[in-house]
């Protein structure tokens, strides 16, 4: 049983860190239309605190916000971070438990490695929030 519940641990992990989202330049809230995936990322972060609980292990999910190559690094940074802690927010809101989630800005430092940061396209993509699951076995 252990095996199964590990397996649908590393599913739900890989799905969670396949999202992402979206935002509009300048903005710390997220675009138009990112309610539906912000629910869905709602119902998966509390099926892996649940599920996370069963299994005796800790995990740790890490907000990452990002900007495009658009303005001063100092900005972008910050911009990054406001947008992290403004998912946190509405994933709270959704009822996830806060504690189970880290924010940290990346600024224009972590851009998406297939775009060209001066085509629109690539800069609307590098406009998000990412996550990273930690799993950690309990002491």
């Amino acid at each position: 049983m252990r095996d199964i519940s590990e397996g649908a641990l590393g599913k739900l992990r890989d799905a969670i860190q396949a999202r992402s989202i979206r935002f509009d330049s300048g903005e710390s809230l997220p675009a138009a239309g990112q309610d539906a995936v912000l629910d869905e990322l709602a119902a998966e972060l509390n099926e892996l605190a649940t599920l996370s609980s069963d299994l005796h292990v800790v995990t740790r999910v890490t907000l990452t916000g990002h900007s495009d190559s658009q303005g001063q690094g100092t900005s972008n940074l910050s911009l990054s971070l406001a947008r992290a802690e403004a998912v946190r927010a509405l994933l709270k809101k959704r009822g996830v438990d806060p504690d189970l989630l880290a924010v940290r800005g990346a600024g224009r430092s972590s851009r998406l490695p297939t775009t060209r940061p001066r085509r629109a396209a690539a800069r609307s993509a590098n406009r998000r929030v990412s996550f990273s699951v930690g799993v950690e076995e309990q002491p």
